[in-house]
């Protein structure tokens, strides 16, 4: 069972973070709300820092050992 302190995703400027689980997390990838493919990513140490898409609705999903999607708006 996944648990909302093993992801946190928030926006720090013109930036967003993604933090997972290190032992857990391995990649993400940005999705727009119809499910494209916007970005892709490793996570290093559970960690990246990406530029923040514009504003809207996006979902992330947290790939590794427990895949984990959350959804996520930027302003």
């Amino acid at each position: 069972e996944q648990t909302s302190q093993e992801v946190k995703v928030y926006q720090q400027g013109d930036r967003m973070i993604i933090h997972g689980d290190a032992q857990k997390h391995s990649s993400f990838k940005l999705l727009s709300i119809d499910g494209r493919v916007l970005e892709t990513g490793i996570l290093q140490a559970g960690m990246t820092s990406i530029k923040a898409p514009q504003a809207g609705m996006y979902i992330i999903q947290i790939e590794g050992v427990s895949p984990i999607a959350q959804r996520v708006v930027i302003q």
